[in-house]
């Protein structure tokens, strides 16, 4: 056969090619768009008033502890503590009648220099009501509760446990590992690791990736606690696993359009990644030795409008439960996942959209409880700490 006809078959059969994957996506995509449309919103957000608490000072982070007793805001270079005694609803046909009490028990100043920006609390049961803060001024800082002997003070009282010193720019995100592993992301480019000597009773950075050229933006770690994902100014998302000997290693580095600070992981093998403003969603899966590749997109409110860094997206795994900051907006997105003859399908469903201001600098920031009972706030329109609590099972405007 003329290797001219070969070559115009060899053409014919990629062109096929092609237009096969297109069709094939075009199903996906129309499919995904579907479910996405006909499901039943099931559940939303009601905001309680009675107990919005008028915060002038700046809040760039918010964080609510594994019982749901405590809530830590963010001041500027302070941070609020309060307790949450009691919250209560009580649904009748056209009315929701809340009942709640917040206390302030303390306000911590004079550690920090500048805005604080991250806030975690501690995961173990022993440790619920220790939480660490990350800070404009390079700061990270472990918070305990005071002790006089075997015995806490009471009125409870927070002291600066640990102060992580490394960095030389803004602490950006942070994520645990575990109680006795943290990983931070900062604006001088790095992202540190840092772990607890028990015998010395002492933290210590054991590692520092210097793998992103511009600032870091987010990180997520899966629930096998065996990868870390980054993201940051460079637009690249790295993808790093943890070794035997407990440091991470880069396994893949991944090229975006656009630079983004919202990326978490939804299962071991499947992860989130939203673009600086932009009107979709991407997921990511991994398809073959760890990975990642672009598989699908779902398209989500506040594209277009300025939006900055903080208030990371969160996952919660026992509602599939997606929130995510996109300028002024705040999606709440039912995120389902099926196996069909070893194909995994990805269905989403936007449950509501809270939209707060109307002015384009309006910020949000914010953060869901681990059981997605509270959503708690803070915007630069209202000044105040809002609190939202979860009503399930309903049929609802996205927009409220």
């Amino acid at each position: 056969m003329p290797l001219q006809k070969i070559s115009k078959n060899s053409k014919k059969v990629l062109k096929k090619q092609c237009v096969t994957k297109k069709n094939i996506k075009n199903i996906r995509e129309q499919k995904f768009n579907q479910i996405s449309n006909d499901q039943k919103n099931e559940f939303k957000y009601i905001h309680l008033p009675k107990i919005s608490i008028k915060q002038i000072e700046t809040c760039y982070a918010i964080a609510i502890n594994n019982s749901n007793t405590l809530c830590i805001v963010a001041m500027c270079s302070m941070i609020k503590i309060m307790e949450i005694q009691e919250l209560k609803k009580e649904l009748n046909q056209n009315s929701l009648e809340d009942k709640a009490l917040c206390i302030q028990l303390q306000i911590l100043e004079g550690i920090h220099t500048d805005i604080v920006s991250t806030l975690n609390f501690m995961e173990k049961p022993e440790n619920i009501d220790s939480f660490i803060s990350g800070s404009f001024d390079g700061r990270i800082i472990i918070w305990a509760l005071k002790k006089i002997k075997e015995d806490f003070v009471k009125p409870k009282q927070w002291f600066p446990q640990f102060i992580l010193l490394g960095h030389i720019s803004y602490v950006n995100c942070l994520s645990l590992l575990n109680d006795e592993n943290i990983i931070s992301g900062s604006s001088d480019n790095t992202i540190k690791l840092w772990n607890l000597n028990k015998l010395k009773n002492d933290w210590s950075c054991i590692q520092t990736v210097r793998e992103h050229t511009d600032i870091v933006l987010g990180l997520s770690i899966n629930e096998e606690k065996k990868q870390l994902i980054s993201c940051g100014g460079d637009k690249k998302i790295l993808i790093m696993k943890l070794t035997s000997n407990g440091k991470l290693q880069i396994n893949q580095i991944i090229n975006v359009d656009i630079r983004g600070s919202r990326i978490t992981f939804i299962t071991n093998e499947l992860f989130v990644f939203l673009q600086e403003s932009s009107n979709n969603l991407h997921i990511y899966k991994a398809l073959r030795k760890n990975i990642y590749e672009k598989y699908q997109e779902f398209p989500v409110s506040g594209g277009g409008q300025s939006c900055d860094f903080y208030f990371p997206a969160q996952y919660i795994k026992q509602m599939n439960l997606l929130v995510l900051k996109n300028g002024r907006c705040v999606n709440l997105i039912k995120i389902v996942i099926n196996l069909n003859n070893q194909n995994i399908e990805i269905q989403c469903n936007q449950q509501q959209v809270l939209t707060f201001g109307k002015l384009e600098i309006s910020r949000t920031y914010g953060t869901l409880s681990n059981n997605g009972d509270l959503l708690v706030t803070w915007n630069s329109t209202s000044n105040q700490i809002q609190f939202r609590i979860l009503k399930e099972n309903i049929e609802i405007n996205h927009h409220i």
